[in-house]
């Protein structure tokens, strides 16, 4: 309880920070959501003590949520529909204390990215799209600061955000699809070994995620690069060699303003921490990226 104690005072905290830049215009608004905040958190605690059903609690957090995202895009004179989409509401209390921690940041985003017309919102098993269709004029290059800051936040609390542009039929539109990656494991490494025997490398689950299938999709732009070579060193390099060994894997994370790819010698595999009897050194890519300039 006490992490869903925590969520929930960030959800009301992100609020505050919210109608800080948005004015007392809203100030209604806000107050709405901050209700079905609280329903949240009332029904969360309200099931759990009656061992209800968890299918049933999920039910109706995802209610409340559709509640808020349809509450706020009201807000917004630009939107004129706004869409939810939850496939799977069988999530547990890890996904559904990452959501309570994601609204704020998602909220803000909205107004930021600069979405017209329709907005939605798609939940697939371990990850939240939020997808807007945008202009061809539509510039998020002035939201930077505001828009790194939310994602230096959301890497804090293990959730990646990553993005993509969806072209569409209309030369003048396209659609923004911005991902919050719920997926991290405590309980999970992706594992790397070196050359020694029973030595190796661990890195967040979601790795496996990121890998680059095919090298005609390694990224050529400039951008962050590390490298981990069999010696199971991490480095910073220039550029991503045009020739790779075969066994070489690109893992690519396709940040907004700070994309960063890692190279290393061969696939990793998912192993659990309790049953992994190998010598790991783990390395935090959180707070690797954070740090990273």
């Amino acid at each position: 309880m006490e992490k869903l104690e925590h969520s929930f005072q960030k959800g009301l905290q992100g609020l505050e920070e919210i109608q800080l830049l948005g004015g007392e215009d809203l100030t209604p608004l806000l107050g709405n959501i901050s209700f079905h905040l609280s329903e949240l958190k009332r029904k969360t605690l309200e099931e759990v003590d009656e061992n209800k059903c968890f299918e049933d609690l999920s039910n109706s957090l995802s209610s409340h949520i559709e509640s808020i995202f349809t509450e706020y895009i009201k807000s917004n004179s630009e939107i004129t529909q706004a869409q939810i989409f939850f496939s799977d509401c069988s999530w547990g209390n890890k996904e559904w204390n990452s959501v309570l921690n994601i609204i704020s940041p998602m909220l803000e985003l909205v107004n930021l990215s600069g979405f017209k017309k329709n907005v939605q919102l798609v939940q697939e098993k371990d990850v939240l799209k939020l997808r807007g269709w945008i202009g061809q004029d539509t510039s998020i290059e002035s939201k930077r600061i505001e828009i790194y800051s939310i994602f230096r936040n959301l890497l804090k609390n293990k959730v990646i955000l990553t993005y993509s542009i969806i072209e569409t039929e209309k030369f003048d539109e396209s659609i923004l699809e911005i991902i919050f990656d719920l997926s991290h494991n405590e309980n999970v490494l992706y594992e790397v070994t070196g050359d020694k025997e029973y030595e190796s490398i661990g890195f967040s689950n979601v790795f496996s995620r990121y890998e680059v299938l095919s090298k005609e999709d390694i990224p050529k732009f400039k951008h962050n690069i590390m490298e981990i070579n069999k010696k199971l060193e991490l480095n910073r390099i220039s550029y991503i060699p045009r020739q790779l060994k075969e066994s070489t894997v690109v893992i690519h994370f396709p940040f907004m303003f700070q994309p960063i790819s890692f190279v290393i010698p061969h696939a990793g595999e998912l192993n659990y921490i309790e049953s992994n009897k190998m010598k790991t050194n783990y390395i935090d890519i959180f707070d690797l990226i954070v740090a990273s300039k």
